[in-house]
């Protein structure tokens, strides 16, 4: 494979640091309230490069193959192990990497009892199949259609959790608050069942309703508000076998995961979002990397880089 040369890339001009941006926001700003923020730190992210975004949107019109299309009301779907292009390689990618991990430091106790970062964009993005998995035609039309423009790549990370019996942060319920709108899919290295504190969610329109009824905004809820509204039973889970998937828009179903572990669960997270996104940041990928000389004009965009004219 060809080596890359960084001055044959350039990444996109747009402000890239969404979660700076928005914290200078808040500081300066702080009698807005919180979608007002939100929308006001949009809206400068589209204004820094309005010809990018109408790029984005355009892409909607372009005639993907492959790829499926998200029902709105549910806002999840879930893939079989092997139904996406590099799934099965990348998932294997992901197990290499966390024998690695521990090898060199898994006899070291973690700081955290739960959603333990194995490995993040310097370590995902070295694995081609992990890239290649995240730039495919099928997962790219599926965001593109749902988010309604081309997205960009904002994340890629390897969680584990081990046994645990916390419940706190992302143990109890919420939505993920980096935009409106989002996409994150989730792909199982290990197995999952009922006893590797899967991640557990209510569809859109339950969200909607639990969120009207009880009047959230932003933060965690407890589990007896939801049972009061009788939404418990209604509880999705995302188990499967090693390479299983799901995509779900985290920002509008409520959510918890990693809770009550009886076994350990690894996974891998690839994020999308919008490029004017309030609360996410387009990453600084390594321009010299071999991977991006494979990549088309379309690849390139959704990770905010452009070949030099």
């Amino acid at each position: 494979m060809a080596t890359s040369g960084a001055v044959n890339y350039r990444r996109i001009r747009m402000i890239r640091r969404g979660i700076r941006l928005h914290k200078v926001v808040d500081r300066t700003l702080p009698f807005l309230g919180r979608n007002a923020r939100d929308a006001f730190v949009r809206r400068l992210r589209r204004w820094s490069n309005p010809a990018e975004h109408r790029d984005r949107g355009d892409a909607v019109l372009v005639p993907w193959i492959g790829g499926t299309t998200i029902d709105r009301a549910l806002a999840y779907r879930k893939y079989s192990a092997g139904a996406l292009p590099h799934q099965a390689d990348a998932v294997a990618c992901c197990q290499r990497l966390f024998d690695d991990w521990e090898r060199d430091v898994g006899a070291l106790a973690p700081k955290k009892e739960f959603l333990v970062s194995m490995a993040g964009r310097k370590e995902l993005e070295s694995c081609p199949a992990v890239m290649r998995l995240a730039l495919s035609n099928d997962i790219l039309s599926t965001a593109t259609a749902y988010l309604g423009e081309l997205p960009v790549l904002s994340a890629v990370s390897l969680w584990w959790t081990p046994p645990n019996a916390t419940c706190e942060s992302s143990q109890r319920f919420h939505r993920d608050s980096e935009d409106d709108e989002q996409l994150k899919f989730f792909f199982n290295v290990w197995e999952v069942d009922e006893s590797s504190g899967p991640l557990r969610f209510l569809t859109r329109d339950m969200s909607r309703k639990a969120i009207a009824d009880l009047g959230y905004t932003v933060g965690r809820v407890d589990d007896h508000r939801l049972a009061d509204l009788g939404l418990l039973d209604q509880l999705l889970a995302a188990t499967g076998e090693p390479g299983a998937g799901l995509c779900i828009d985290s920002s509008s179903c409520l959510h918890y995961g990693s809770r009550g572990n009886e076994k350990p669960r690894l996974a891998l997270m690839l994020q999308y979002t919008r490029a004017n996104a309030a609360k996410a940041d387009v990453p600084d990928w390594d321009l010299a990397n071999p991977l991006i000389d494979e990549l088309s004009d379309v690849q390139l965009q959704v990770l905010g880089l452009k070949r030099q004219a």
